[in-house]
């Protein structure tokens, strides 16, 4: 279940955000009192998680970090943005959702913070699409999904968390502390 879910933080994100090639090196630094610390130099941005998640090896473009826990994941992507603008971000995160997830269902959206900066925060549910034609049928995997959309410095930021309904509300607050500690640090 686990490719599921990056597959869906890979795409909510660059429904939000235009279009960039750069990817960075994940680099935890210490393991303390049941945490990792996370840094990554190139984007300016750290973070702590709890030790019982583990760092996926999947590399794929724009994931500064990728997390899994059972069947949840965390996803900390980011790329050039020309557009700054929250709430367009936001319009256009949304409306990629309903075009690409079958039974899509908007929970949330409202302001939050990522690294000191406003962000955007974006709850849904919905499920992939089913079938080999990518029709409408419904009969995807189904999850929940959270999205906190920033932009700081000319770069588009998303944490992205999801998992399966019966997981999303139990590990919600973990994925809430995680985004309360990012840090931009450049």
């Amino acid at each position: 279940m686990r490719p599921l879910f990056l597959g869906l933080c890979l795409i909510t994100f660059l429904a939000g955000c235009g279009s960039g090639n750069q990817t960075g090196p994940q680099q935890p630094t210490a393991s303390e009192a049941g945490v990792i610390n996370f840094a990554d130099a190139r984007y300016g941005l750290r973070l702590v998680y709890p030790i019982d998640w583990s760092e996926s090896d999947v590399v794929a473009e724009h994931a500064v970090l990728v997390l899994h826990r059972n069947d949840e994941s965390f996803t900390v992507l980011a790329q050039p943005v020309s557009e700054t603008d929250l709430n367009a971000m936001e319009r256009r995160a949304v409306e990629k959702y309903r075009g690409q997830f079958d039974r899509f269902e908007l929970i949330e959206s409202s302001s939050a913070r990522l690294g000191g900066v406003p962000a955007r925060r974006i709850v849904c549910r919905g499920s992939t699409r089913g079938g080999a034609g990518g029709g409408s049928g419904g009969g995807g995997q189904q999850f929940e999904l959270m999205n906190t959309l920033a932009a700081y410095r000319g770069q588009g930021y998303a944490a992205i968390y999801a998992a399966s309904p019966a997981t999303f509300e139990k590990g919600r607050a973990d994925a809430q502390r995680i985004i309360d500690s990012v840090q931009f640090t450049k």
